[in-house]
């Protein structure tokens, strides 16, 4: 497979957008992505913003590399590694290792709180 371009990721990310909406609409707020793809894919970052109060969300949450947050639901955390999969499915056919994407799970109430996008850069 050659290197993806930003412009892959972003058609990529659009399709999962669509997917998520459509599967999950009444708990996923926002969906998008950052990272210099064109340097290296494995630099792509996806971010899924949910709805509902911060408390009762995962925080910076990545489940591929984590383990799942205590004090949470399962029922919501399998909820969220459903939807990490149905990204993953999304990229399976058109990125380099889609299995190690990292897709990280937020509050939308937290990220607007704690500066927008100015939250993402730490």
């Amino acid at each position: 497979m050659t290197a993806p371009d930003p412009e892959s990721a972003g058609v990529l990310l659009g399709q999962a957008r669509t997917v998520l909406l459509e599967r999950w609409g009444d708990l996923v707020e926002a969906v998008f992505s950052y990272g210099a793809v064109e340097v290296d894919p494995a630099h792509l970052t996806v971010w899924v913003l949910l709805k509902g109060q911060a408390d009762g969300l995962p925080e910076w949450y990545q489940p591929h590399r984590q383990s799942r947050p205590a004090g949470l639901p399962a029922e919501l955390l399998d909820t969220v590694d459903a939807m990490r999969a149905a990204v993953v499915d999304c990229f399976r056919d058109h990125w380099p290792d889609p299995d190690g994407l990292r897709i990280g799970f937020d509050s939308a109430e937290r990220v607007r709180d704690n500066g927008g996008y100015q939250y993402f850069r730490g």
